[in-house]
């Protein structure tokens, strides 16, 4: 309980906690970060905070401070799931502190709390802005932090933010990450991903916001896995690369840079199986990028990475979901296309 807590909890029997980067599930990606002027630990994306809750307890309010909702008003809810059933979800109305109230049964549950979405700040190479979770007050009933589970299966998801479920609503109930964790056929699921990434931004180029090099990338995506008997790495990325917004880099050089983080992840555990996702059908297939390529260049670069790989499974990233599925800025599934995805993504994982 937080010293700034001790009055309310005295007169309602709450209970408060304010998590760190250890309270996170399926994420080992924790920066201490200041969002408007409160510190909260900043998870990789989809970070999981999970606990019980006593007899008793009837409401919990979450607390989440916000950078990110002058950017995208429609990507920054939180989810709560009771015993593995989403229960409701908390979606802010302007940057800033927010409290969501969530009400309960006084029975004992487990409660997930998806965190929100992330991306890059374009105004501060570096900096990752979203919406985080800062504290959280249970009201009656004995409150308990429990552990990353041991599960005997997991998928590591490698991307942007089409796996961080922007446009979905809410994002972190309908996004296809987290139907394909409700699913539950991919086993546990981690994110290495935000808005706006780049495998670019991993590779060690002036400028990037990821990693200082695709082996660093590599292990981050191996220790995902936890130890799990069966471990699954499903690299989503690609539009970025190829996004006449950015122009990173070629596809060419796009593809030598597929085949080394597949090579690397081997080398640390050959056992893990890769699934290589081209790009998903966007509305700019005949748009060339500085490069002059176009995103079916950048398809076949990666299948080209992906062959004679034995440990990589490719995956026709257009055949997951139509075109008529696109929101309309022609990059993003739309809540449908979403749905779409977790079901086509589950079946193959």
């Amino acid at each position: 309980m937080n010293q700034g807590d001790r009055g309310i909890a005295g007169r309602t029997l709450g209970l408060g906690f304010q998590p760190t980067g250890a309270d996170f599930s399926d994420s080992l990606y924790n920066v201490t970060s200041i969002v408007n002027g409160f510190p909260v630990s900043r998870p990789n994306a989809l970070g999981v905070l999970r606990f019980s809750v006593g007899r008793g307890c009837t409401r919990i309010v979450v607390f989440c401070p916000n950078n990110v909702f002058g950017i995208t008003t429609t990507d920054d809810e939180l989810s709560m799931y009771v015993d593995g059933t989403w229960l409701a979800s908390g979606d802010p109305t302007a940057e800033g502190m927010a409290g969501y109230v969530f009400s309960l049964d006084g029975a004992p549950h487990t409660i997930e709390i998806y965190s929100p979405y992330q991306q890059y700040d374009a105004t501060t190479v570096g900096n990752i802005i979203g919406s985080f979770i800062y504290h959280v007050q249970c009201y009656g009933g004995q409150v308990t932090l429990l552990p990353n589970p041991s599960v005997s299966k997991r998928t590591t998801v490698y991307g942007d933010s089409i796996s961080d479920a922007a446009l979905a609503a809410p994002d972190s109930k309908n996004g296809w990450i987290p139907l394909l964790r409700q699913a539950g056929t991919a086993g546990r699921i981690s994110l290495e991903g935000w808005g706006g990434r780049a495998l670019w931004d991993d590779s060690g180029n002036p400028g990037g916001y990821g990693f200082p090099s695709l082996t660093d990338l590599a292990l981050r995506l191996v220790q995902l896995g936890f130890s799990s008997a069966t471990q699954h790495i499903w690299d989503a990325m690609g539009y970025n690369d190829y996004s006449p917004g950015f122009d990173h880099w070629s596809a060419s050089d796009y593809g030598a840079a597929c085949a080394t983080l597949y090579d690397a992840i081997h080398g640390f555990n050959p056992a893990i199986a890769v699934f290589a996702q081209t790009l998903l059908i966007t509305g700019s297939e005949g748009t060339a990028n500085g490069f002059g390529n176009v995103p079916a260049d950048y398809r076949a670069a990666k299948t080209a990475a992906a062959t004679g790989r034995s440990w990589v499974t490719l995956v026709d990233g257009t055949t997951l979901m139509p075109s008529s599925d696109l929101s309309g800025d022609g990059i993003h599934p739309t809540t449908a296309g979403h749905a779409l995805l977790a079901t086509n993504i589950g079946a193959i994982v």
